[in-house]
């Protein structure tokens, strides 16, 4: 980034040559900051924005139409959604009303949505931010709604035809894990632990893919360990208690969600003397500031981006009167595993 700022493009073979390492190690770093709009890639390099992390300019005449979307927040994971929704937004002249919600809320996710009804949304964009437990009402009320409503980041429930009508753009989370379980057991890691907040609603799924990829893969010790999201913090008691039960059970290997509780593990664990990924590897979910880390962290990376532009696509394809035959469709994007240096083969192999 400071030689992109000082000259304004970058080439891979120069900078490869630079830096001393490997072309496909910068091919893999643009793509990324390019995933983080921090440059628009090119053949054979990169270039910066006309301004860096600028949503794209309108491409089509406004239409008037404005579409709401309620995330439950605006500083944590959604903001990358919502700037690739907002560039689908331009292109189609639409407007997007942005409200934020509270993680756990259903209340709140109502109330966010009432405001947009009210201002006269044409369609909807929405994550519920309340446990599933807690969200049938939500889903029946918005399933009712006389407008197209696309769920980010959440499936609605297949076992029942009420919410049949609700369209989806998610993660394949239960993917996301198996990259995860299978990355490290093909390094020869034979005990594998996931480590997940109880409130997030990511968990299910990852615990889920995660025991699925356990049992395929044989021949594995497993541990989940869920944890409360404010217990595991940088420095705090709660890091180096989780970190013990796992190292407890002979975990050689951790997939963590979200960057900061494994951040916080990976710290208690070298601050305990014990090396990362030498005597224990980490996986993180999410990979919001993963790389950032040290070491930088491994990590499965959602497709943030493509959810927000295909959940747009989506919602404006339904507002068009011919296509509102065509059967709802539900999507699950796959996620990508990004390797940094935070995974290497346990000290010792068993036999297997």
């Amino acid at each position: 980034m400071e030689e992109l700022r000082r000259v304004g493009v970058v080439h891979v073979d120069r900078l490869a040559a630079k830096l001393e390492v490997s072309a496909v190690t910068v091919r893999r770093d643009l793509r990324e900051l390019a995933d983080r709009d921090l440059l628009r890639r090119v053949r054979g390099g990169g270039v910066l924005p006309a301004v860096p992390g600028a949503p794209a300019r309108s491409t089509a005449r406004p239409t008037g139409l404005v579409i709401g979307m309620v995330v439950p927040s605006l500083d944590y994971y959604y903001p990358q959604i919502m700037r690739a929704a907002q560039a689908a937004a331009n292109a189609f002249g639409l407007r997007i009303a942005f409200r934020g919600s509270m993680y756990g809320s259903a209340a709140s996710d109502q109330r966010q949505i009432e405001r947009l009804l009210g201002d006269g949304v044409a369609g909807m964009l929405l994550t519920p931010s309340s446990p599933l437990s807690d969200r049938e009402p939500l889903l029946d009320w918005v399933g009712a709604l006389d407008m197209p409503v696309v769920l980010i980041e959440r499936q609605p429930p297949s076992d029942n035809a009420r919410w049949a009508r609700l369209e989806s753009v998610s993660t394949d989370h239960e993917l996301g894990a198996a990259l995860a379980v299978e990355h490290l057991t093909a390094l020869g890691h034979r005990a594998i632990g996931l480590v997940v907040p109880r409130a997030s609603p990511t968990s299910e799924p990852l615990r889920a893919g995660f025991l699925a990829a356990m049992r395929r893969v044989g021949s594995t010790r497993r541990r989940i360990t869920e944890i409360d999201g404010d217990e595991v913090a940088m420095g705090g008691a709660g890091s180096a208690r989780a970190l013990d039960g796992c190292l407890g059970m002979g975990v050689s290997a951790l997939l963590v969600h979200a960057d900061r509780h494994a951040a916080a593990l990976t710290q208690a664990a070298r601050d305990a003397g014990i090396d990362v990924p030498g005597t224990l590897s980490v996986i993180s979910y999410d990979d919001e500031m993963a790389g950032a880390f040290d070491p930088p962290l491994t990590a499965v990376r959602p497709p943030r981006s493509a959810i927000g532009q295909a959940a747009m696509e989506l919602l404006v394809a339904r507002l068009s009167p011919s296509q509102n035959r065509r059967p709802p469709c539900r999507m699950r994007l796959a996620p990508q595993l990004i390797l940094r240096q935070s995974t290497a083969r346990p000290a010792r192999t068993p036999a297997r």
